[in-house]
């Protein structure tokens, strides 16, 4: 098997893998096989070379087309798991106030009366 064929195959699998929607539950497992997956792709990558028969060249127009759906999907997958992130941030900043809640107050404007 061409090394083309080998990549198409990977992206293919990769493209089937993000197609399907992710849920949070599982999100951490799909995330270990796309890792896997484009680990596999990043190694077969620097060995390709140009086409060399009309199937090979559909196989590479394939890979693009497929390439581009996976990056928008990566992209969309980052920012859940960055929004998932930031409301994490919040649930622990909001439990520390709820529980020391004069923890951090400011202290501007503070009346100072000279007189006895």
């Amino acid at each position: 098997m061409s090394h083309i064929q080998t990549c198409f195959l990977l992206t293919k699998e990769l493209f089937a893998l993000l197609k399907t929607s992710i849920s949070t539950e599982e999100r951490e497992d799909k995330m270990v096989q796309v890792t896997e997956l484009l680990h596999e792709r990043e190694d077969i990558l620097p060995r390709l070379t140009k086409p060399a028969t009309l199937q090979e060249e559909e196989m590479a127009g394939q890979i693009v087309a497929m390439n581009m759906f996976i990056d928008q999907q990566l992209t969309i997958l980052l920012g859940d798991i960055q929004r998932d992130r930031n409301g994490l941030k919040k649930k622990k900043m909001s439990a520390k106030r709820y529980t020391n809640p004069y923890a951090n107050m400011q202290y501007d404007g503070m009346f100072y009366d000279k007189r006895k």
